[in-house]
Protein backbone atom coordinates (compact mmCIF):
# COMPACT_ATOMS: atom_id res chain seq x y z
CA UNK A 1 0.00 0.00 0.00
CA UNK A 2 1.20 3.05 -1.10
CA UNK A 3 1.61 6.20 1.38
CA UNK A 4 -1.09 8.35 1.55
CA UNK A 5 -0.96 11.97 -0.65
CA UNK A 6 -1.87 14.44 2.58
CA UNK A 7 -1.95 14.16 5.91
CA UNK A 8 -2.94 16.00 8.77
CA UNK A 9 -0.79 19.11 9.27
CA UNK A 10 -1.51 19.25 13.41
CA UNK A 11 -2.94 16.36 15.38
CA UNK A 12 -3.65 16.27 19.14
CA UNK A 13 -1.09 16.36 21.42
CA UNK A 14 -2.56 14.37 24.11
CA UNK A 15 -1.37 10.61 23.21
CA UNK A 16 -4.84 9.21 23.89
CA UNK A 17 -6.84 11.72 21.61
CA UNK A 18 -4.39 10.68 19.20
CA UNK A 19 -4.48 7.21 18.84
CA UNK A 20 -8.48 7.39 19.00
CA UNK A 21 -8.04 9.43 15.70
CA UNK A 22 -5.41 7.42 14.12
CA UNK A 23 -6.18 3.94 12.52
CA UNK A 24 -2.72 2.92 12.70
CA UNK A 25 -2.25 -1.12 12.27
CA UNK A 26 1.05 -2.56 12.25
CA UNK A 27 1.20 -3.28 8.48
CA UNK A 28 4.44 -4.63 7.40
CA UNK A 29 6.12 -2.16 5.05
CA UNK A 30 9.59 -3.18 3.60
CA UNK A 31 13.24 -1.41 4.70
CA UNK A 32 13.41 -1.08 0.75
CA UNK A 33 10.44 0.80 0.06
CA UNK A 34 11.06 3.46 2.95
CA UNK A 35 14.60 4.19 1.61
CA UNK A 36 13.50 4.25 -1.95
CA UNK A 37 11.63 7.59 -0.87
CA UNK A 38 13.90 10.44 -2.53
CA UNK A 39 16.05 12.85 -1.09
CA UNK A 40 17.72 16.34 -2.01
CA UNK A 41 21.20 17.79 -1.45
CA UNK A 42 19.52 19.39 1.44
CA UNK A 43 18.70 16.44 2.97
CA UNK A 44 22.34 15.60 2.13
CA UNK A 45 23.95 18.12 3.60
CA UNK A 46 21.61 17.88 7.44
CA UNK A 47 23.29 14.06 6.70
CA UNK A 48 26.64 14.83 6.79
CA UNK A 49 26.58 17.60 9.44
CA UNK A 50 24.28 15.48 11.72
CA UNK A 51 27.42 12.89 11.51
CA UNK A 52 30.11 15.09 11.86
CA UNK A 53 28.50 16.80 15.42
CA UNK A 54 25.97 13.97 16.93
CA UNK A 55 28.13 11.10 18.84
CA UNK A 56 27.97 8.06 16.76
CA UNK A 57 25.42 6.09 18.23
CA UNK A 58 23.21 9.14 18.74
CA UNK A 59 23.23 9.62 14.87
CA UNK A 60 22.56 6.08 14.09
CA UNK A 61 19.86 6.51 16.50
CA UNK A 62 18.73 9.56 14.67
CA UNK A 63 18.45 7.47 11.33
CA UNK A 64 16.08 4.70 12.32
CA UNK A 65 14.10 7.45 14.12
CA UNK A 66 13.59 9.00 10.35
CA UNK A 67 13.00 5.40 9.12
CA UNK A 68 10.34 4.53 12.34
CA UNK A 69 8.66 7.98 11.77
CA UNK A 70 8.14 6.76 7.96
CA UNK A 71 6.71 3.36 9.27
CA UNK A 72 4.37 5.05 11.21
CA UNK A 73 3.38 7.57 8.42
CA UNK A 74 2.74 4.82 6.27
CA UNK A 75 0.54 2.45 8.83
CA UNK A 76 -2.13 4.95 9.52
CA UNK A 77 -1.32 8.33 10.26
CA UNK A 78 -4.42 10.81 10.70
CA UNK A 79 -5.17 11.99 7.63
CA UNK A 80 -8.41 14.05 5.65
CA UNK A 81 -9.48 14.94 9.22
CA UNK A 82 -12.42 17.53 8.16
CA UNK A 83 -11.92 20.93 8.84
CA UNK A 84 -7.87 20.68 9.28
CA UNK A 85 -5.32 21.72 7.11
CA UNK A 86 -3.56 19.31 5.05
CA UNK A 87 0.47 18.50 4.47
CA UNK A 88 1.48 16.52 1.34
CA UNK A 89 3.62 13.32 1.87
CA UNK A 90 6.26 15.02 -0.16
CA UNK A 91 6.43 18.22 2.20
CA UNK A 92 5.72 16.10 5.37
CA UNK A 93 9.09 13.55 4.41
CA UNK A 94 11.19 16.42 3.66
CA UNK A 95 10.66 18.52 7.07
CA UNK A 96 10.82 15.01 8.89
CA UNK A 97 14.37 13.98 7.61
CA UNK A 98 15.51 17.36 8.93
CA UNK A 99 13.90 17.19 12.13
CA UNK A 100 14.90 13.25 12.66
CA UNK A 101 18.53 13.25 11.37
CA UNK A 102 19.46 16.85 13.22
CA UNK A 103 17.23 16.43 16.74
CA UNK A 104 20.27 15.00 18.99
CA UNK A 105 22.87 18.00 18.40
CA UNK A 106 22.70 19.11 21.68
CA UNK A 107 24.11 15.59 22.26
CA UNK A 108 27.47 16.30 20.82
CA UNK A 109 30.52 16.12 22.36
CA UNK A 110 32.73 18.19 19.86
CA UNK A 111 34.49 21.44 20.29
CA UNK A 112 32.31 22.93 18.07
CA UNK A 113 29.02 22.13 20.02
CA UNK A 114 30.49 22.29 23.38
CA UNK A 115 31.62 25.49 22.78
CA UNK A 116 28.73 26.76 20.94
CA UNK A 117 26.85 29.73 23.20
CA UNK A 118 23.85 27.73 23.66
CA UNK A 119 25.86 24.67 24.69
CA UNK A 120 24.77 25.49 28.41
CA UNK A 121 20.89 24.93 27.68
CA UNK A 122 18.95 21.87 27.77
CA UNK A 123 20.10 19.84 24.83
CA UNK A 124 16.71 20.12 22.52
CA UNK A 125 17.75 24.01 22.56
CA UNK A 126 21.08 23.76 22.35
CA UNK A 127 20.59 21.36 19.32
CA UNK A 128 17.20 23.03 17.76
CA UNK A 129 19.76 26.29 18.28
CA UNK A 130 22.68 24.59 16.04
CA UNK A 131 19.93 22.85 13.28
CA UNK A 132 18.21 26.99 12.66
CA UNK A 133 22.00 27.99 11.70
CA UNK A 134 22.45 24.89 9.98
CA UNK A 135 19.43 24.87 8.01
CA UNK A 136 19.85 29.01 7.37
CA UNK A 137 23.46 28.03 5.60
CA UNK A 138 22.44 24.91 4.18
CA UNK A 139 19.42 24.72 2.89
CA UNK A 140 18.13 28.43 1.98
CA UNK A 141 15.33 27.51 -0.06
CA UNK A 142 13.31 26.46 2.85
CA UNK A 143 10.86 29.08 4.50
CA UNK A 144 9.95 30.01 7.81
CA UNK A 145 7.24 28.26 8.16
CA UNK A 146 9.49 24.83 7.53
CA UNK A 147 12.28 26.02 9.29
CA UNK A 148 10.31 26.53 12.14
CA UNK A 149 8.75 23.49 11.97
CA UNK A 150 11.78 21.97 12.10
CA UNK A 151 13.29 23.48 14.81
CA UNK A 152 9.93 23.41 17.06
CA UNK A 153 10.05 19.98 16.30
CA UNK A 154 13.64 19.61 17.61
CA UNK A 155 13.27 21.68 20.85
CA UNK A 156 9.85 20.51 21.74
CA UNK A 157 10.82 16.53 21.04
CA UNK A 158 10.78 15.14 24.44
CA UNK A 159 7.43 17.40 25.74
CA UNK A 160 4.50 16.14 26.06
CA UNK A 161 1.00 17.97 27.08
CA UNK A 162 -2.55 16.87 28.04
CA UNK A 163 -4.00 18.94 25.28
CA UNK A 164 -4.06 21.75 22.43
CA UNK A 165 -2.21 20.33 18.60
CA UNK A 166 1.32 19.66 17.81
CA UNK A 167 2.51 19.65 14.28
CA UNK A 168 2.43 16.17 12.77
CA UNK A 169 6.14 16.72 12.52
CA UNK A 170 6.67 16.97 16.16
CA UNK A 171 4.19 14.11 17.02
CA UNK A 172 6.49 11.83 14.47
CA UNK A 173 9.41 12.78 16.10
CA UNK A 174 8.32 12.29 19.22
CA UNK A 175 6.61 8.70 18.34
CA UNK A 176 9.85 7.25 16.65
CA UNK A 177 11.99 8.75 19.50
CA UNK A 178 10.52 7.23 22.49
CA UNK A 179 9.74 4.32 20.16
CA UNK A 180 13.38 3.62 19.74
CA UNK A 181 14.80 4.43 22.91
CA UNK A 182 12.18 2.13 25.04
CA UNK A 183 10.73 0.08 22.68
CA UNK A 184 6.86 -1.84 22.33
CA UNK A 185 6.67 -1.54 26.26
CA UNK A 186 7.50 2.37 26.75
CA UNK A 187 4.01 2.91 28.34
CA UNK A 188 3.74 -0.26 29.47
CA UNK A 189 3.47 -4.05 28.60
CA UNK A 190 2.80 -4.07 24.76
CA UNK A 191 1.41 -0.68 24.78
CA UNK A 192 2.96 0.52 21.49
CA UNK A 193 2.28 -3.17 19.74
CA UNK A 194 0.15 -1.55 17.32
CA UNK A 195 2.52 1.17 16.12
CA UNK A 196 4.96 -0.59 13.82
CA UNK A 197 5.32 -4.14 12.53
CA UNK A 198 8.23 -6.26 13.97
CA UNK A 199 9.90 -7.24 10.75
CA UNK A 200 9.84 -3.34 9.84
CA UNK A 201 11.91 -2.98 12.82
CA UNK A 202 14.15 -6.12 12.45
CA UNK A 203 15.32 -4.62 9.05
CA UNK A 204 15.48 -1.54 10.02
CA UNK A 205 17.91 -1.96 12.75
CA UNK A 206 19.93 -5.02 10.65
CA UNK A 207 20.57 -2.54 8.51
CA UNK A 208 21.52 0.62 11.47
CA UNK A 209 21.95 -1.63 14.45
CA UNK A 210 21.22 -0.66 18.08
CA UNK A 211 24.93 -1.29 18.52
CA UNK A 212 25.87 0.78 22.56
CA UNK A 213 23.40 3.46 22.18
CA UNK A 214 21.88 2.65 25.37
CA UNK A 215 24.92 3.04 26.89
CA UNK A 216 26.08 6.30 25.10
CA UNK A 217 22.79 7.52 25.78
CA UNK A 218 22.61 6.52 29.42
CA UNK A 219 25.88 8.52 29.48
CA UNK A 220 24.98 11.80 27.95
CA UNK A 221 21.58 12.24 29.67
CA UNK A 222 23.13 11.35 32.57
CA UNK A 223 25.58 14.58 32.73
CA UNK A 224 22.00 16.46 30.99
CA UNK A 225 20.98 16.07 34.57
CA UNK A 226 24.25 16.41 36.24
CA UNK A 227 25.13 19.51 34.57
CA UNK A 228 21.77 20.69 34.16
CA UNK A 229 19.28 20.30 36.89
CA UNK A 230 16.78 22.31 35.16
CA UNK A 231 16.95 20.33 31.47
CA UNK A 232 13.33 19.45 29.75
CA UNK A 233 13.84 15.62 30.74
CA UNK A 234 14.37 16.19 34.59
CA UNK A 235 10.68 17.03 34.25
CA UNK A 236 9.53 13.48 33.26
CA UNK A 237 6.52 12.44 35.26
CA UNK A 238 8.80 9.56 37.21
CA UNK A 239 11.54 11.42 37.46
CA UNK A 240 15.33 11.47 35.70
CA UNK A 241 16.36 8.34 37.76
CA UNK A 242 13.37 6.19 36.03
CA UNK A 243 13.71 8.04 32.66
CA UNK A 244 17.27 6.81 32.46
CA UNK A 245 15.89 2.45 32.78
CA UNK A 246 13.73 2.98 29.66
CA UNK A 247 16.82 3.76 27.75
CA UNK A 248 18.29 0.38 28.36
CA UNK A 249 15.23 -1.35 27.15
CA UNK A 250 15.20 -2.70 22.96
CA UNK A 251 13.06 -3.10 20.93
CA UNK A 252 12.63 -6.90 20.53
CA UNK A 253 13.54 -8.07 17.04
CA UNK A 254 10.73 -9.80 15.14
CA UNK A 255 11.89 -13.48 15.49
CA UNK A 256 12.33 -13.36 18.97
CA UNK A 257 9.18 -11.92 19.45
CA UNK A 258 7.73 -15.41 17.77
CA UNK A 259 9.75 -16.94 19.91
CA UNK A 260 8.54 -15.17 23.23
CA UNK A 261 4.91 -16.34 22.22
CA UNK A 262 5.90 -19.99 21.51
CA UNK A 263 7.53 -20.07 25.33
CA UNK A 264 4.00 -18.87 26.45
CA UNK A 265 2.29 -21.34 24.42
CA UNK A 266 5.13 -24.27 25.00
CA UNK A 267 4.75 -23.28 28.97
CA UNK A 268 0.44 -23.65 28.94
CA UNK A 269 1.21 -27.45 27.10
CA UNK A 270 3.13 -28.45 29.99
CA UNK A 271 1.01 -26.67 32.57
CA UNK A 272 -2.04 -28.77 31.20
CA UNK A 273 -0.26 -32.16 31.07
CA UNK A 274 0.29 -32.97 34.42
CA UNK A 275 2.64 -30.13 36.42
CA UNK A 276 2.66 -30.96 39.88
CA UNK A 277 -0.73 -29.51 42.19
CA UNK A 278 -1.54 -30.48 45.31
CA UNK A 279 1.31 -31.61 46.98
CA UNK A 280 1.06 -31.44 51.16
CA UNK A 281 2.42 -28.67 52.24
CA UNK A 282 3.35 -26.69 49.13
CA UNK A 283 1.82 -23.32 48.75
CA UNK A 284 -0.47 -23.30 45.70
CA UNK A 285 -1.39 -20.95 43.07
CA UNK A 286 -4.39 -20.80 41.02
CA UNK A 287 -4.20 -21.63 37.07
CA UNK A 288 -5.55 -17.98 36.61
CA UNK A 289 -2.40 -15.98 38.73
CA UNK A 290 -0.03 -18.89 36.60
CA UNK A 291 -1.16 -17.91 33.59
CA UNK A 292 -0.86 -13.95 34.22
CA UNK A 293 2.91 -14.99 35.51
CA UNK A 294 3.79 -16.90 32.41
CA UNK A 295 2.39 -14.81 30.31
CA UNK A 296 4.37 -12.07 31.66
CA UNK A 297 7.78 -13.98 31.42
CA UNK A 298 7.64 -15.20 28.04
CA UNK A 299 6.66 -11.63 26.50
CA UNK A 300 9.32 -9.98 28.74
CA UNK A 301 11.60 -7.32 27.37
CA UNK A 302 14.43 -9.12 24.84
CA UNK A 303 18.08 -8.29 24.74
CA UNK A 304 19.53 -6.26 21.39
CA UNK A 305 18.66 -7.41 18.20
CA UNK A 306 20.53 -10.36 17.13
CA UNK A 307 20.80 -12.16 19.91
CA UNK A 308 18.55 -14.34 21.94
CA UNK A 309 15.51 -12.98 23.94
CA UNK A 310 13.30 -13.36 26.74
CA UNK A 311 16.03 -15.20 28.86
CA UNK A 312 13.20 -15.41 31.93
CA UNK A 313 11.60 -17.23 29.62
CA UNK A 314 13.88 -19.79 28.83
CA UNK A 315 15.11 -20.22 32.54
CA UNK A 316 11.44 -20.82 33.49
CA UNK A 317 11.41 -23.12 30.68
CA UNK A 318 14.29 -24.87 31.63
CA UNK A 319 13.18 -24.83 35.77
CA UNK A 320 10.12 -26.66 34.63
CA UNK A 321 11.60 -29.49 32.70
CA UNK A 322 13.80 -30.04 35.53
CA UNK A 323 11.54 -30.22 37.67
CA UNK A 324 9.01 -32.87 35.99
CA UNK A 325 12.12 -35.05 35.10
CA UNK A 326 13.40 -35.30 38.84
CA UNK A 327 9.27 -36.27 40.12
CA UNK A 328 9.62 -38.80 37.51
CA UNK A 329 12.72 -40.38 38.50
Amino acid sequence: MPFRKTFDAYVPSNGKELFALTKIKPDYVPFDTLRSIPLDPAHTASFEYAKQITPHEGFIHSIRCYYFALAILHNGFPSGTPGMPQITFEELNRRMYHTCILHDLGWTTTSEGRGHLAGAMTFELHGGIMAFEHLQAAAPDLNAQQVGDIVQSIVLHTSEWASGKSSATKTLMSLSALFDVSGYDAQGPGSLNFLINRKTVQEIEKEYPRGNFAAEGVETLQKEFVNKPDCFLSHFYNGPDDFLKTISIPVPPYEGFLHSIRCYYFTLTILHNGFPSGIPGVPQSTFEEFNRRIYHSSHSKSTYAGTITTPSAIVMLRSTMRTLVQLRQ
